[in-house]
């Protein structure tokens, strides 16, 4: 790490880990009871980001930094791990199924797996003490479910993942645009969100009132009609090797068991970058997705706010919406 990045993280640590802005009545996220708990850290000197030379201590002191803004977005989900124990560059691995040896402290449930009727436990991320041991694991992202644990079956996230490919961030962000023009055109508010990797993420907060195959079609459904109107830049195409040079857009993480990064969650990438939510009026060409290092977000969130709050705060009845699509497909029972 260059002197300079290397002043500037000890900037952020000594303003937001000795007085935290985020830790008062007015900024923290609704909390359970809190845990008498404490979790034992391990390796915090063990670099995760060689060319930054960040370390898995940096990690887990943004997660504990941020966690007030990230922990909405986790609790109550069941969540799937990504594990790096060695860092970025060495192997990882997804680690699904809590095992027995999970501290009473952390949450599980056990749920049908996506693929077979055999069930399995679940990690539940609901508070900072659950984050932390599952980030002191060596996950660095955290991904979860598209619902809850209070209504498995049937989703409240909405998720449109748009992947460049080889397209290029300038066509990603036009196809973004027409996306949420085409979802708020239907009575719909998506919130946009970088992915922190490549590419940009539309999610909107539903009613649980629809099963996951039915607004995974309704997913697709509005896909379809922005590939139409974008056809020589957008394509739903599923196979790489036939999309060329055109921006994939992914509605198949609408599926029971697929999962999405959820805001704040930093990326195993070389940046080390967020997934940070946008204002729409910051989409442009010259923000590419890696523009927001973990030591940079809490000083966003105290130039914009929370602009992932939406999200945990209303949920929207969808059912207007896909009877609007209908309408546009030239539909007529007004289901997806």
């Amino acid at each position: 790490m260059g002197s300079g990045s290397r002043f500037a993280l000890q900037k952020w640590r000594a303003t937001h880990l000795a007085d935290d802005p985020l830790d008062s009545p007015e900024r923290r996220a609704p909390a359970r009871a809190p845990r008498a708990e404490t979790v034992r850290i391990t390796n915090r000197e063990k670099v995760y980001w060689p060319a930054l030379g960040l370390t898995k201590g940096d990690l887990i002191d943004d997660d504990r930094a941020v966690s007030p803004l990230l922990l909405p977005h986790l609790r109550d989900r069941p969540v799937h791990l990504r594990r790096f124990p060695d860092g970025i560059e060495g192997k990882s691995f997804f680690h699904k199924h809590a095992p027995a040896h999970t501290p009473d402290g952390v949450r599980t449930v056990r749920l049908a797996r996506s693929d077979a009727e055999q069930s399995i436990e679940h990690y539940v991320c609901d508070d900072l003490r659950s984050l932390l041991y599952l980030v002191n694991l060596g996950s660095i992202d955290l991904h979860p479910w598209g619902s809850t644990v209070l209504s498995p079956e049937t989703p409240d996230r909405l998720i449109f993942n748009l992947d460049p490919v080889a397209a290029g961030f300038a066509a990603t962000v036009r196809v973004a645009r027409e996306l949420g023009k085409r979802l708020r055109g239907i009575g719909l508010q998506p919130v946009l969100k970088t992915s922190g990797s490549r590419g940009l993420h539309l999610v909107i907060s539903l009613q649980p009132s629809y099963s996951y195959e039915q607004i995974g079609m309704f997913a697709e459904a509005v896909a379809r009609l922005v590939v139409r109107d974008l056809k020589e830049i957008a394509t739903i195409e599923r196979s790489p090797a036939r999309r060329g040079n055109r921006v994939y857009i992914d509605t198949l993480q609408n599926r029971r068991g697929q999962t999405v990064v959820p805001p704040y969650v930093v990326r195993p990438v070389r940046a080390a970058s967020v997934s940070v939510p946008l204002d729409w009026d910051e989409l442009d060409v010259s923000l590419p997705p890696s523009s927001f290092p973990f030591t940079e977000v809490l000083e966003r969130f105290q130039l914009r706010g929370d602009l992932a709050a939406p999200l945990c705060e209303q949920a929207e009845d969808i059912a207007p919406a896909i009877e609007a699509i209908v309408r546009s497909l030239g539909g007529g029972d007004g289901t997806p």
